[in-house]
């Protein structure tokens, strides 16, 4: 297709000098009769008719016009009949009859129009634009934008749409996210402007559930972008420690790297809340700090006192960070008091890399009143390939409530060589642990301690392992000092196969150990040996059975390297059959005369479900011990089901030790969820709660109870914004409304 100056052909043509605004498409034009009408000449219905066009380069300043039937006009005005089409840089315009006013730089659209470029599309029924000013309008209009902010398009529908560049006005118009052409939900509103990428200003406007308005706003404002610096939606409520409360934040930011958020509460029990946390982050380092202060007029003091902070060094292999914290609350019954102070560094070279952390905290509550003061450290240094020296040390000191204090101190050095065949190691060792006003504590040295340890030696494709070990060691309240000197060789197991089925194996241990050597008194020997018999007649089945002894002569005058007599005989099945795989085992002591327990392991593995089921016994008498076990089950995509049990019985009593569980059911557009979870410890549910979901087209909606802390909320979401939901929470401590989702839409973020 050619390009046509109005001036050439009649003065009536096309290609007027148009500029096509790149935000907001144009849709059809009304049909306007001309007063004088010019035959259409063959070489200009060429031009208007002809198709090819698809590739032709469009200027700036140009438009391109096609149609399929007729045109006529004068030097004023031109009128294009039959499937017009124009086309800019970026937009085309599609409708039955366009009027290009020549004298006033329009185009005018009748009959319905549709507007397509790479980001909008409208549809409407009448269309005016000035291809000089790129100011247009568009009457019953109808069509869709995108915006990076939201996950799906936004449809806009409205009586009048006026336009310039990167800017629209809707009058008596609707906004949705959702896609239907008879839209669920929307918000309708008096004016509606949008600044293309910047922000969109709602007056007077409903939110509406189909026809059913559910929320009024005289002024509401969504940014299109992520701003630097907004209020957040504020969130108030109700509850019986502040009464009645309305919290305001305001979010700043003063650079890429400086960001902030300022807080303002007014809550008619406590008083005037205020505050401020500031937060700095550039590459791997950043500075954080948050102060906050609740005034009471009435009692005319500070309630609460709340300050806080860290920080963070990252240069690669060095890092340093720390915490603190300092807090007064007097809000409660029982007034609460937080000290927390935290230094850590860590250095990691290929050298050296080493830790340090120092910590400290003093905490009074209603529940729990404590203090502590903890030092942990751990450093390495590789001297080469085979020597490196390492150090260990901590230092804790704390008391709980009233109790004494209890003090523990522990390090432990090393230095290791490794060679081929060789490992080395010479050791100190300090494990200290007392409690003030009372007897009870504990106390072990190992100084020095050299352990020799073979490695990769094989005798007869046999891996044998040589250890010798000497040292001087003590331990406390027994009051036991003595030097050490062991021996020990380990011969690893080995199979030895008898038929094809049936398989024979071995193990030897020897050791000798001396606490006086001079006297060579006391003194520890001992013997181990396992011999084993393994029998697989099918893939799938295996029979296995280990006879163990050990004998010990001498008793060794520590209690951290006592050795017992051993004389039992073990028993094992593993077998798969179909989808599940069992271990079962049991054994006798024959030094005790008594059976151990059977314990029993099933695993199960079919299509959607896997579970593990735990079963053991006490033979003699025969009683049930435990039962425990695990479950996932997804039959389909819309139920799954999964959890833990493990009861078991202990001094007589069956005691629950494990309990927790969740699962979901989808039917239609409903979801059912629920959560459990059992704290043996505190004998209660640390979790219990259930959440009735549905899915209404592009949002959603969730009721959900929460048994634990007598609590029901109700969550609203459209999912264009994210998961980001309103929320109206009720419980026995009052009621509280907050709107992320009206926080995300204000601020873009």
């Amino acid at each position: 297709m050619r390009r046509l100056n109005y001036v050439k052909v009649f003065g009536l043509i096309l290609i007027l000098s148009l500029v096509v605004s790149a935000q907001i498409p144009q849709p059809d034009l009304d049909n306007q009769s001309s007063n004088t009408t010019i035959p259409i000449t063959e070489e200009s219905k060429e031009i208007v008719s002809e198709k090819e066009n698809d590739d032709l380069e469009i200027k700036e300043d140009e438009i391109l016009v096609e149609a399929s039937d007729e045109l006529y006009g004068d030097d004023k005005q031109v009128t294009i009949k039959g499937d017009v089409n124009i086309r800019g840089t970026d937009f085309t315009a599609k409708g039955n009859v366009a009027v290009i006013d020549l004298e006033n730089n329009t185009v005018y659209f009748s009959g319905g129009v549709n507007v397509i470029d790479s980001s909008k599309e409208f549809i409407g029924e009448e269309l005016i634009y000035n291809y000089k000013t790129k100011v247009g309008t568009i009457k019953g209009v109808k069509g869709n934008i995108e915006n990076k902010k939201f996950k799906d398009e936004i449809y806009l529908y409205g009586h009048e749409m006026s336009f310039k560049e990167n800017y629209l006005k809707l009058e008596g118009g609707r906004i949705t996210t959702c896609d239907l052409d008879t839209p669920h939900y929307h918000i309708a509103a008096n004016t509606i402007e949008i600044y293309e990428d910047d922000k969109m200003i709602l007056r007077n406007l409903y939110y509406k559930e189909g026809n059913l308005p559910l929320l009024y706003l005289p002024y509401w404002q969504v940014s299109l972008k992520e701003k630097k610096n907004y209020w957040k939606f504020p969130k108030f409520g109700t509850s019986y420690k502040e009464g009645f409360y309305v919290k305001l934040a305001y979010v700043y930011t003063l650079n890429n790297y400086n960001k902030g958020e300022i807080n303002f509460d007014y809550m008619t029990k406590l008083g005037i809340g205020q505050g401020v946390q500031h937060a700095y982050s550039k590459d791997k380092n950043s500075l954080s700090g948050r102060y906050y202060v609740i005034y009471s007029p009435e009692k005319r003091s500070f309630t609460l006192f709340d300050t806080s902070g860290s920080f963070m060094i990252d240069k690669d292999k060095f890092q340093f960070s720390g915490t603190a914290a300092y807090k007064d609350d007097y809000t409660e019954y029982i007034a609460k008091h937080l000290r927390n102070t935290s230094l850590n560094y860590r250095f990691t070279g290929n050298k050296y890399s080493g830790n340090l952390r120092l910590s400290y905290i003093d905490e009074i509550s209603s529940s729990v009143d404590k203090e502590e003061l903890k030092f942990e450290t751990s450093h390495s240094y590789r001297f080469s390939d085979a020597w490196r020296a390492n150090i260990n040390a901590n230092f804790k000191r704390y008391q709980k409530d009233t109790l004494p204090w209890i003090t523990v101190l522990s390090y432990d050095g090393t230095i290791n060589y490794t060679a081929k065949y060789l490992t080395g190691t010479l050791r100190w060792q300090q494990e200290d642990k007392s409690q003030e006003e009372k007897t009870t504590y504990s106390k072990l040295y190992r100084q020095p301690e050299i352990i020799l340890r073979s490695r990769n030696v094989r005798v007869v494709d046999w891996p044998l392992v040589l250890e010798a070990t000497v040292g001087h060691y003590k331990e406390e309240p027994k009051k036991i000092e003595s030097d050490k000197l062991s021996f020990r060789g380990v011969l690893g197991r080995k199979t030895f196969p008898i038929t094809k089925d049936l398989s024979f194996n071995v193990l030897g241990e020897g050791q000798g150990t001396v606490y006086d050597l001079q006297s060579f008194d006391p003194y520890v020997l001992s013997w181990r040996s396992v011999l084993g018999l393994s029998y697989s007649p099918t893939k799938n089945w295996r029979f296995a059975g280990d006879y163990t002894k050990r004998d010990v002569y001498g008793n060794s005058p520590f209690s951290f390297d006592k050795l017992s007599n051993i004389h039992s005989l073990d028993f094992s099945i593993n077998n798969t059959i179909g989808f599940v795989t069992t271990e079962t085992k049991t054994g006798y002591d024959i030094i005790k005369s008594s059976w151990k327990n059977w314990d029993n392991i099933h695993r199960i593995n079919y299509k959607k479900l896997s579970a593990t089921l735990e079963h053991s016994y006490k033979l003699v008498p025969f009683e049930p011990i435990k039962f425990a076990g695990n479950i996932r089950v997804e039959p389909t995509e819309n139920f799954y089901l999964q959890g833990r049990l493990n009861y078991t019985k202990e001094n007589q009593e069956w005691k629950l030790k494990d309990l927790n569980g969740k699962g979901e059911l989808k039917f239609g557009a409903y979801n059912l969820s629920g959560e459990a979870t059992f704290s043996p410890q505190n004998n209660k549910y640390t979790t219990l709660k259930l959440t009735l979901g549905k899915d209404l087209h592009c949002r959603r909606l969730d009721f959900t109870y929460d048994h634990v802390n007598k609590a029901v909320w109700l969550e609203f979401r459209i999912n264009a914004i994210g998961d980001k939901p309103t929320k109206v929470k009720m419980s026995d401590k009052g009621v509280e409304f907050t709107s992320d989702m009206l926080s995300s839409l204000s601020s873009g973020n």
